[in-house]
């Protein structure tokens, strides 16, 4: 019997899970299966380009873009708020930073 393809892997994986997935999660997946991460990469990309999965670019800690997946149909993912505390008459508050 035929191993899975990496790309049915990967399919299966986001598609049980609810949430949107980390492309170094996937790498994981893909290693455990033994796959190289680098062909994990390549096939993410591609799934993604031909629409049967979605992805979302965002900034990391060290304004690295990074990537994560989800399957279709999943929500947007909810961007992070970014806080900033500014003290009034001796209290620190927690204020909401708009872009």
């Amino acid at each position: 019997m035929k191993s899975p393809t990496l790309k049915k892997i990967l399919l299966d994986y986001l598609n049980t899970q609810e949430n949107w997935v980390s492309k170094g999660q996937l790498g994981l997946i893909a290693e455990q299966n033994g796959y190289l991460p680098e062909s994990c990469g390549r096939h993410l990309r591609k799934m993604a380009e031909e629409k049967e999965i979605l992805v979302s670019y965002y900034k990391g800690k060290r304004n690295q873009t990074l990537s994560r997946y989800a399957r279709l149909g999943e929500l947007p993912p909810i961007p992070k708020q970014k806080v900033e505390l500014v003290e009034v008459d001796g209290v620190m508050i927690a204020r909401l930073l708009t872009n």
